[in-house]
Order: structure tokens, then sequence, then C-alpha cells
């Protein structure tokens, strides 16, 4: 059973046993591009303003390790290549992310140089991401598509939910009426009572 970890969320290996990063020496790292760790990243919520500097820090560490040569480092394209099937080749790059990197890399151009030294056709995927800007466009139009799908639910929610509240508040009001036709109920057979009581006060003196 391999024993891996990673310093930065990704898909297990399968019949593996993961350990915290970076693992004993002789053990596997596994790695994937900057694009798919922004993106996972921004799917799990992770804090924006710390995304960038543990991306900085990931990529350092496991320079260092493959330097070191204490650790088996695999990209997650190159898992396939465990078993008796040949690597996958590197993913494309995400499109509007890879447009970002670019920019990114622009103004901060060693920012990734960690990362580029463990997959040096790194870069070279960035700017094939960018050969179709129709594509890119689309792509930036299809996540605003697919909010006002969701809002859709969303706003069917709000009905439901505003549905159950009238029903809660009918329902409360009834609870209150039946609270009110039980007191007056029991007013009444007090009344009762003490009339009875009133009209049997002759008898008991006249005998």
């Amino acid at each position: 059973m391999p024993v891996w970890s990673s310093p930065f969320p990704c898909e297990p290996i399968a019949a593996g046993e993961q350990v915290d990063y970076p693992g004993p020496a002789g053990s596997i790292v596994i790695y994937d591009s900057p694009d798919r760790v922004l993106l996972r990243w921004r799917t799990e919520g992770q804090n924006p303003s710390e995304s960038l500097d543990q991306l900085h820090r990931g990529y350092d560490s496991l320079l260092a390790l493959s330097e070191a040569g204490s650790h088996q480092l695999l990209a997650c394209w190159e898992l396939p290549g465990l078993g008796d099937q040949p690597a996958d080749p590197p993913p494309p790059a995400d499109r509007i992310t890879a447009a970002l990197l670019l920019l990114w890399l622009q103004a901060s151009p060693h920012q990734l140089d960690a990362y580029l030294q463990l997959d040096p056709g790194y870069l070279q995927r960035l700017i094939q991401a960018q050969a179709q800007p129709q594509q890119l466009l689309l792509q930036w139009l299809a996540p605003a598509q697919s909010a006002a799908q969701r809002n859709e639910p969303t706003q069917l929610q709000r009905e439901l939910d505003a549905s159950q509240a009238e029903l809660d508040r009918l329902q409360q009001s009834q609870r209150q009426m039946d609270a009110l036709m039980d007191q007056v109920k029991d007013q009444q057979r007090r009344t009762r009572r003490l009339l009875a009581v009133l009209l049997n006060k002759p008898q008991e003196g006249s005998s």
C-alpha cells in the first residue's frame, strides 16, 4: 500500500494510505497545477488572502523535496503510471484562471519559479489556453448563466419558506384560538357551578 501526502487538495491514491505532508522519506508526494489548485480552493471556500501565499509556499517546499531526493514526487496526471496504465498527459489549463495567472506573472515574474522547475511545460499550457479568446469569453459567461439557474430554486425556496411561515402563523393563531376557547369553556363551567350553588341555597334554607 503506497503512502502518500500532498500540500494541496487532490484526489487520493486508490488503495493508498494518506499521511500528513510531507510524509516519511520514500513516500509519494502528489501535486497539481496552480490553476487547478486555485479552482479547487475557490470551490472549497479557501480564504482568498491566504491562497497565493499558500500556493507559493507549497511549491517551494515541493521543490525542496525534489532537490533532496527523499520523496517520490508525482503530478496528479502521472498517478495512472503507478499501476499498469501509462501516465495521462498534463491537463489543459483552465482558460480564465490561466489568463489571470499570466497577468499575475507579468507583475511578479518569479512567483511560480518553483513550480515551473517541477513542470517546465506549464507556462506554455497557460499561453495555449489563451489561443481562443472567444472560448475564454464563453467560459466567463457560463458561470453567470449557472448562477441565474441556481437562483431559480432559490426563488422557489423563498416562496416555500414564505408559505411555511404563513402556515406556522396560522397554526399559532389556531393554537391561541383553541386556548381561548378552553378558557371560555372553563369559565362557563365555573359559572354553571356557581349558579347551581346559588339556586340551591333557598332550598337548603327552607328545609
